[in-house]
């Protein structure tokens, strides 16, 4: 994930940013994962981008990719 590079974190570590489980990670990198409320709020506290700015990409990756 682009954020996780420019942070240059870790898989463990983004996983335990972001509060999931090691199945739930997997499957959030996969694009397997429901993006919740929670996900956006750890999300902006983990990489300093604002709630908005992961609304908009998430908005754009599902026109982008629609499942």
């Amino acid at each position: 994930m682009k954020w996780q590079r420019t942070h240059q974190i870790s898989d463990i570590r983004a996983q335990e940013m972001l509060d999931l489980t090691s199945d739930e990670f997997c499957q959030f990198k996969n694009d397997e994962f429901d993006i919740s409320d929670m996900l956006i709020d750890k999300l902006h506290q983990s990489t300093g981008f604002t709630k908005q700015l992961w609304l908009n990409r998430l908005a754009k990756h599902k026109e982008l990719y629609p499942k």
